[in-house]
C-alpha cells in the first residue's frame, strides 16, 4: 500500500480563516499592531494618507529573514507558542495564539506589501495582490502553485527610509473601504482598544507621527461622573477624569462561593448614556469591555450579564483577566479574535462573579445619584416608587434655588430635602384621596342627604373665601367646582361618607387633618409625624378603595 499520502491545502482556505472572517478595520489594524507587540517592538508607526487610499504600519520589531518570512509568517497556523514559549524576549506575554491572525492583513486592500529585516540581514518580502489570489482561488490552485508578487520600487524605497536596522513594514494600497473616520476618531479607537502600555511602558503606537495616549479620551473622561475600580489599578486615562463626584472599590455586596478569580480594572459611569456614543464614530458604542494582556478581546464582555438595563445603559469600562491566556495550551478565543468561548468552564465562573458584582455597582450607583440631585434607577428597590418621584420633584423645584456660591442655601436645602421625599408624596396621596372623596360625595349623595354640619362647614368656608376676595378686589371664581365637598376640609368629607359607621374613629379623622395641614403649610414634620402621615394616608386609601369598590358592586 501506497503510505505518502499527505495534505493538498487549498488557496480557499484563506477566505475561510482570514478574509471572511475579519471584517472591521480596528481588527485588522489589532492584528499587525499585535504583531508588533509580539516582534518586541518599542514603536509602531501607522500612517494613513486618505487622499491616496493608503495605510503604511511600521515596527522596530526584531523583523524577520528570509526563513522568518517563508516558514513562519506564510505559514498558516504557525505560532511560537508551538515551540513552548509563552513570552518575548523582553517577557511580553505573546498575543498570538492560533496563526491566522495574519490573515486579516488580506482583508482590507487590494494590494498588501510585506518588507522585513533582521539586524544585520537583507531585506525580504512580497505582495499579496487580491484580485490575482482571488483568480487563484478560482482556479483551485493549491498553497504551492501560489506565488506572492514583487514589491514595487517605490514600495523598497519606502522600506529603506522607514526601516532602519531591523522591523517590519506592511503596506496596503487601495483600501476596499476608504478611510472613513478623521485621525482623530482613528486615535480614538486605538486608544479605546489596546492597553498594552498598562503591562509596557516603553511600547508606543503612533497615528500619523502622533503617539496616541489616553488623552484622545479626553472628552469621555470630562462626561465621567463615578468611577469603581480594583484596588491598586492604574490607568493614565483615570487621571484624566479627576476630579469625579465619586470613587469606590470593585467589590459584591453578598459574598458567593467562588474559585480565586483574579482580574483587574474598572467600571465607570457617564452623566447620560448618550456619552457612550463614541463622537464621529457611528457604530462605536461603550460597553464594560474585557482585556487580556493588554488587547481588547470582547468588547461589551458584560452584555450577557443579567443586571438592569438602566443602570448598564450608563457604564462602561475595563476589566483585565490575564490569566485567560496564561501561556498555556487552553485557548478560550474565538477564531475571529473578537470574543471569548463563553462555554468555557473558567470564563462561566468569571461571569457569575461579576453578575454580583454589577449588582453592587448598580446599587452604589443609585445612591450616588440621588446623593448628586440626579435621578438613579427607577428599578431599584432601595427607595418606594412614590418617595422616588417626589425626589426627583423635588430636585426639579429646587434645581433654581441651588447655588454654588451660597453655601448656606445649599445647607438649607439639603436640611428639607429628606422631609420633602415623604412629605410630597403624603401629600400628593392626601390631594388624591380628599377629590376622590369630594367626587364621590357630589356623584354618590344628592345635596339634599347632606348632613346639616357638613353644608354648615362648607357655608363657612365659602363666605371666608368670598370676603377674602373681595378684600384684594380679585374678580371672578379660582374653583372650578364650587358644590359643597368642594368647600370642606378632609376630616369633614370623612365624616360624611363614614357617618353612621361605627368603625370610623374621629381622633383618627382629626390627626390626619392635622398632619395634613402642617405639611401642606410648613413640609418639615418630625420623624414620628412623617411616619403617623404615612400611616394614616394609606388608611384613607384603603378606605376609599373600599368604597369605591362598593359603588362599583352597586352599579353592576
Amino acid at each position: 500500500m501506497k503510505n505518502e499520502f499527505r495534505f493538498n491545502i487549498s488557496l480557499q482556505i484563506l477566505n475561510h480563516l482570514g478574509r471572511n472572517l475579519y471584517r472591521n478595520f480596528i481588527t485588522v489594524l489589532g492584528e499587525a499592531i499585535s504583531n508588533s507587540w509580539d516582534a518586541d517592538a518599542p514603536n509602531v508607526w501607522v500612517e494613513i494618507d486618505r487622499d491616496n487610499n493608503t495605510m503604511s504600519i511600521c515596527d522596530d520589531g526584531v523583523g524577520m529573514s528570509e526563513e522568518d518570512f517563508q516558514d513562519k509568517f506564510l505559514k498558516i497556523g504557525y505560532t511560537k507558542r508551538n515551540t513552548g514559549l509563552s513570552k518575548t524576549q523582553k517577557g511580553r506575554p505573546f498575543i498570538g495564539r492560533k496563526g491566522i491572525g495574519k490573515l486579516a492583513l488580506l482583508s482590507c486592500a487590494k494590494n498588501i506589501t510585506i518588507l522585513s529585516k533582521v539586524k544585520g540581514g537583507e531585506l525580504v518580502g512580497g505582495v499579496i495582490n487580491n484580485e490575482e489570489l482571488d483568480q487563484a482561488i478560482k482556479d483551485d490552485l493549491n498553497s504551492n502553485e501560489y506565488s506572492l508578487g514583487t514589491p514595487s520600487a517605490e514600495a523598497f524605497n519606502q522600506s529603506e527610509t522607514l526601516l532602519q536596522e531591523r522591523g517590519t513594514l506592511i503596506i496596503f494600497d487601495q483600501l476596499n473601504d476608504g478611510i472613513r473616520n478623521r485621525m482623530e476618531y482613528i486615535c480614538k479607537l486605538v486608544a479605546l482598544h489596546f492597553r498594552f502600555s498598562l503591562i509596557d511602558k516603553e511600547f508606543s503606537i503612533y497615528i500619523n507621527g502622533e503617539l496616541v495616549t489616553a488623552d484622545a479620551l479626553s472628552d469621555l473622561a470630562a462626561t465621567t461622573e463615578f468611577i469603581w475600580k480594583t484596588d491598586g489599578f492604574n490607568d493614565p486615562f483615570l487621571d484624566l477624569c479627576d476630579p469625579v463626584k465619586e470613587t469606590s472599590l470593585l467589590k459584591i455586596d453578598n459574598p458567593i462561593a467562588a474559585p480565586n478569580l483574579p482580574f483587574s480594572g474598572f467600571i465607570a459611569s457617564v452623566e447620560k448614556p448618550s456619552h457612550l456614543k463614541v463622537r464621529g464614530l457611528s457604530d462605536e458604542r461603550l460597553g464594560i469591555d474585557l482585556f487580556v494582556n493588554g488587547r481588547l478581546r470582547e468588547k461589551d464582555f458584560f452584555r450577557n450579564i443579567s443586571s438592569s438595563k438602566h443602570v448598564a445603559s450608563y457604564l462602561y469600562g475595563q476589566i483585565h483577566i490575564n490569566n485567560l491566556d496564561d501561556g498555556g495550551s487552553i485557548d478560550r478565543f474565538t477564531s475571529s479574535r473578537e470574543g471569548v468561548l463563553g462555554n468555557d468552564p473558567l470564563i462561566r465562573d468569571y461571569l457569575v462573579y461579576f453578575e454580583e458584582m454589577l449588582r453592587s455597582v448598580g446599587n452604589e450607583w443609585d445612591k450616588f445619584r440621588l446623593k448628586h440631585k440626579e435621578d438613579g434607577d427607577p428599578e431599584n428597590e432601595s427607595l418606594t416608587p412614590e418617595t422616588r418621584k417626589a425626589k426627583e420633584l423635588f430636585d426639579l423645584l429646587s434645581r433654581e434655588y441651588a447655588t454654588r456660591e451660597d453655601r448656606k442655601v445649599n445647607e438649607w436645602l439639603d436640611e428639607v430635602r429628606w422631609a420633602a421625599y415623604s412629605s410630597l408624596t403624603a401629600y400628593g396621596d392626601c390631594f388624591i384621596a380628599e377629590n376622590l372623596l369630594r367626587n364621590y360625595l357630589e356623584e354618590s349623595l344628592p345635596k339634599a342627604e347632606f348632613s346639616q354640619e357638613f353644608k354648615d362647614a362648607a357655608t363657612r368656608f365659602r363666605k371666608k373665601e368670598e370676603k377674602n376676595l373681595n378684600s384684594i378686589a380679585y374678580g371672578g371664581g379660582i374653583r372650578v367646582k364650587t358644590s359643597d365637598p368642594y368647600y370642606v376640609y378632609l376630616d369633614d368629607l370623612l365624616r360624611e361618607v363614614y357617618k353612621g359607621d361605627p368603625c370610623f374613629e374621629e381622633a383618627s379623622a382629626t390627626k390626619l387633618r392635622v398632619l395634613r395641614n402642617a405639611v401642606a403649610h410648613t413640609c418639615v414634620l418630625t420623624e414620628q409625624a412623617q411616619s403617623d402621615l404615612v400611616d394614616e394616608v394609606a388608611e384613607v386609601k384603603e378606605r376609599i378603595k373600599n368604597k369605591l369598590r362598593e359603588r362599583r358592586d352597586a352599579m353592576v
